[in-house]
């Protein structure tokens, strides 16, 4: 009796193509798949001097951890480009800070915004009123930032706003 090895081997050499393609395809459907980026131009309606188009643009990029996010003075707009959701959040704290630049007669706090599936998700505005300089108002920045640890801690002077995440 004769049996042919080269036949079995072809035989074994396709289950195992076969299992290694299904398996590369099993664990690739497993994986997360990266975030598609969005792009979106915002236009500034209240905020007219070159430094507070800076500070938001900072405060916007920085909070939400943006790769990009460019000002033009000139068109007074801000180009940013993220996730679904960090453009979400961007919009949200861009109306927030795009307002006519004022001292709040008393400490506030906005209703805040939550960032879906993110460890340190919640981004809040604090109000500060009572601070008579601007040294005195990033002092107290300072001292939200380091007491209760708060990593991510923002200023905007035009409008005394300290944005934490």
């Amino acid at each position: 009796m004769h049996h042919d090895f080269r036949h079995d081997l072809r035989v074994m050499r396709s289950q195992i193509t076969g299992f290694v393609a299904a398996f590369f395809a099993a664990f690739a459907l497993g994986q997360a798949q990266p975030a598609a980026f969005v792009e979106k131009l915002l236009y500034f309606a209240h905020t007219d001097h070159p430094r507070g188009l800076q500070e938001i643009t900072q405060v916007i990029r920085a909070t939400l951890e943006l790769r990009e996010a460019a000002v033009s003075d000139t068109q007074r707009s801000l180009a940013i480009r993220g996730t679904q959701d960090q453009i979400a959040a961007a919009d949200w704290l861009f109306a927030e800070l795009d307002r006519t630049p004022s001292v709040p007669r008393q400490h506030s706090t906005s209703q805040g915004y939550v960032l879906p599936d993110q460890k340190e998700g919640v981004v809040r505005i604090f109000y500060a009123a009572h601070t008579s300089s601007v040294q005195e108002f990033q002092e107290l920045a300072q001292v939200i930032r380091t007491i209760p640890e708060v990593r991510r801690t923002f200023t905007y002077n035009g409008l005394n706003a300290i944005v934490v995440r």
